[in-house]
């Protein structure tokens, strides 16, 4: 799980082996997200490999998240 925003998430106990990368950063249009992108890029590529799925969010969940 990927959440953009300022705010933690809560991530809901159920969800079994769940790793989470959140970076707290506004939600807003006006936010630069480009300085997390290599990091998220790394992230994501790491769990894909280990043929895992990522959820990208944000805090409003609007069209900016998948970025």
């Amino acid at each position: 799980m990927v959440s953009r925003s300022g705010q933690s998430p809560r991530v809901p106990s159920w969800l079994p082996k769940t790793r989470h990368k959140i970076i707290h950063i506004d939600d807003t249009e006006e936010a630069n997200m480009k300085q997390y992108f290599g990091d998220m890029s790394d992230f994501i590529s790491d769990v894909k490999s280990g043929g895992g799925k990522v959820y990208v969010h944000s805090l409003a969940g609007i069209s900016r998240a998948p970025a």
